[in-house]
């Protein structure tokens, strides 16, 4: 029988022979999964890992041992929750200028803009949260898209299906 990761390799697994896990032993796999996602800048950049930590030991404590440590996580970075809007934000802030810098040094309201892209980014993210990086690159032009004065913005948006792919739009 396979049961949940322990937390770390020296970490107590005595819940592994009887099927029991203490608060401690719960506590310190949060704190796990908490860890990891603060050691992954992408994840530390687009999910508050304090949240998924925290809703880890609400799931373990709801689920027990016997659910697969990879399982939560996973489901958890799909939570809409934990999303960390201020960090992307922020983040697409600071790639637009740059980006606007070099590339369209011309353009008026480029702080504007890049506020509009970052802000827009942030929300559609936080809407559909998915690490996958087609799915960040589709969302971010989206985002530039809703706040040129394009075609594109004419067109509905694009929504995403679970698996990460494109909703079929209706017919006309």
């Amino acid at each position: 029988m396979i049961l949940s990761l322990p937390a770390r390799a020296e970490d107590s697994v005595d819940y592994m022979m009887d099927g029991k896990m203490t608060k401690e032993e719960m506590e310190a796999e949060a704190r796990y999964v908490a860890d990891l996602c603060f050691a992954q800048p992408i994840k530390n950049t687009y999910f508050d890992c304090a949240c998924i930590g925290g809703k880890f030991l609400l799931e373990r404590e709801r689920l027990g041992p016997y659910e697969l440590q990879p399982d939560i996580v996973y489901r958890l970075y799909r939570d809409k929750e934990c999303t960390n809007k201020p960090a992307i934000a922020g983040e697409v802030f600071d790639e637009c200028i740059g980006y606007v810098a070099f590339f369209e040094r011309n353009m008026k309201n480029y702080n504007d803009y890049c506020k509009c892209v970052a802000n827009t980014t942030a929300d559609f993210f936080s809407k559909t949260p998915t690490l996958y990086s087609k799915s960040i690159q589709r969302i971010r032009a989206r985002a530039m898209a809703a706040c040129t004065n394009t075609p594109m913005t004419e067109q509905p948006a694009i929504e995403m299906a679970p698996d990460d792919q494109p909703l079929p739009r209706p017919s006309k």
